[in-house]
């Protein structure tokens, strides 16, 4: 028997396994009772349209349950089949977004290492950023100000010449000029020129 006998009126080209299940759903054949129930008085041709009619429903029974695990298989496999589509998409969709994501904060880094950020302090904000995780971004600004703070009051003591309240003590000082000289000022003698120091001192 084939499916559009089977189907009858419910048949039409090109169905698909979805419409095809549920047209066998909607079939009502007779069960192997129904056809048995005949009047025992039955005449031979009445019998033999009887066991005509009891194989043509066994066989029609079978096939519509042959149909149905066909179709259960199929439906089976192309579930699995769109399980592992969606998978490979969801892997492709999550690298793409891990490179998005690496690019983002390779381009980001850069700039804030152009302002001046150290790097680990620029490392930390570009990833904060491509997160918009604005609470770490403001802390790493903030790290990075007070860092920038430090720097520059640092250069200023550096570059800032320092007082010197010492005499200069000229080379061609005398013996008496150096006993007449408070202690402060013959530390300085020797620091700056020892060996005038050790002559002077009688050493």
């Amino acid at each position: 028997m084939t499916l559009q006998e089977l189907l009858k009126e419910s048949y039409k080209e090109g169905m698909t396994i979805e419409e095809v299940a549920k047209a066998l759903e909607d079939i009502e054949l007779p069960s192997q009772e129904q056809v048995g129930n005949t009047n025992e008085s039955a005449n031979p041709i009445q019998t033999y349209e009887t066991d005509k009619l009891k194989a043509a429903v066994t066989k029609a029974n079978a096939e519509a349950a042959r149909l149905k695990r066909e179709l259960q298989a199929r439906m089976s496999e192309e579930e699995r089949r769109e399980a592992e589509r969606k998978a490979k998409e969801d892997e492709v969709n999550e690298k793409l977004a891990e490179l998005q994501r690496a690019k983002i904060i390779a381009d980001t880094k850069a700039q804030y290492l152009a302002l001046g950020y150290e790097q680990t302090l620029a490392d930390r904000a570009a990833e904060a950023a491509a997160d918009n995780d604005y609470g770490t971004l403001f802390l790493v600004q903030k790290q990075h100000q007070d860092a920038l703070e430090k720097r520059i009051k640092a250069n200023i003591l550096k570059n800032t010449p320092k007082p010197n309240n010492s005499p200069i003590i000229p080379k061609d000082v005398t013996k008496a000029q150096f006993d007449s000289l408070p202690y402060i000022d013959r530390l300085n003698l020797y620091n700056e020129n020892p060996e005038l120091y050790k002559e002077l001192n009688g050493e």
